[in-house]
């Protein structure tokens, strides 16, 4: 390299150049000899990551969100017609690349698989492995992501059986898809899933059931797990989840602890309709990650039009990065 090039790149060695350039920010790092990520820019709201001078890995989003089922008694703000639009909005506007649904019947798989047009998903009802019954399905950006592998099971102690699981009061399913990005290649797996409301025992099976099958489906490869988990942070089928209370073959981390920026919005997640009446409960759904997934940053959205929110949970989102 010219001597007074080489100068140059020593003197200016980690400092950030920020330009404005057509509606965006570009931000230089000068790294000096690094081998890492050297170069990194925002657009869109998504973070490009450099990971060479050949390759750029794109920032991936993922959004867990419980939209309440379509009850044939809801009436007024809470019935699935009013409230259709606004989650739809809300998805939209913040455009996730995976969305892990919960709560969700055919009917409502049905209305998001005709409007959500960049989408595809996979997932079956808890009833009966079909139509029957609630989804946890996941949805993907189909034109960056080829679905290579999809399956669900039960969580219960016959997994490839619907059913009910120990004292749980309903079936409850996890669905997984083993996802190729087009561009980088890499490969990773997404579940989604939806502990039961009653059974303190199920919650608990249900999350070493759960590390049991991730482990067995998805290897070492990288996975992002999503759900509502009726469950806080301080309750054991988290801790089992995380590796706290228990040793395990496997566990994730919490996205919200992990993320670069800190965490951005309402702590809880379990909202209640009704904006007058506040906050109705605590956080209980969650984004987590495997080894292998770094996170850039981690919100709850708290969205609302006139006096209610549109399903009685937040959505959560949070913008992460596979390593390679």
């Amino acid at each position: 390299m010219n001597p007074f090039l080489t100068k140059l790149s020593n003197i200016f060695t980690s400092v950030k150049f920020f330009i404005p350039f057509a509606g965006c920010c570009i931000v230089f790092v000068c790294a000096g000899h690094s081998t890492g990520a050297n170069f990194i820019k925002t657009h869109s709201n998504r973070t490009i990551y450099r990971v060479n001078a050949q390759q750029e890995i794109p920032g991936l989003r993922v959004m867990t969100y419980n939209i309440r089922y379509a009850g044939a008694a809801d009436t007024g703000a809470i019935k699935w017609d009013h409230r259709k639009k606004f989650i739809t909005s809300i998805i939209r506007y913040h455009h996730p690349d995976i969305l892990g649904l919960q709560e969700v019947t055919a009917r409502q798989i049905n209305y998001f698989d005709s409007t959500l047009k960049d989408f595809s998903y996979a997932g079956v009802g808890r009833d009966d492995g079909k139509e029957g019954g609630e989804f946890s399905p996941v949805f993907f950006n189909k034109k960056r992501y080829e679905k290579m592998a999809d399956s669900t099971f039960w969580l219960s102690p016959t997994p490839q059986q619907p059913g009910k699981g120990w004292d749980a009061a309903l079936p409850r399913i996890c669905t997984w898809v083993k996802l190729k990005d087009r561009e980088s290649k890499m490969i990773f797996f997404i579940f989604n899933t939806h502990f039961d409301h009653i059974g303190k025992v199920a919650r608990e099976e249900s999350a070493r059931l759960l590390l049991r099958q991730i482990y067995r489906i998805a290897g070492k490869s990288p996975v992002i797990l999503t759900g509502d988990f009726n469950s806080e942070e301080k309750d054991t089928p988290i801790r089992i989840l995380t590796g706290l209370s228990e040793l395990s073959v496997y566990a994730f981390s919490d996205a919200m602890y992990s993320s670069r920026l800190p965490h951005h919005g309402s702590v809880p997640t379990f909202c209640g309709f009704d904006i007058r009446e506040g906050i109705a409960g605590g956080r209980i759904d969650y984004i987590f990650i495997s080894a292998g997934i770094s996170v850039r940053n981690h919100a709850t959205l708290t969205d609302f039009e006139g006096s209610h929110f549109p399903s009685d949970h937040f959505p959560v989102i949070s913008e992460l990065q596979l390593q390679q």
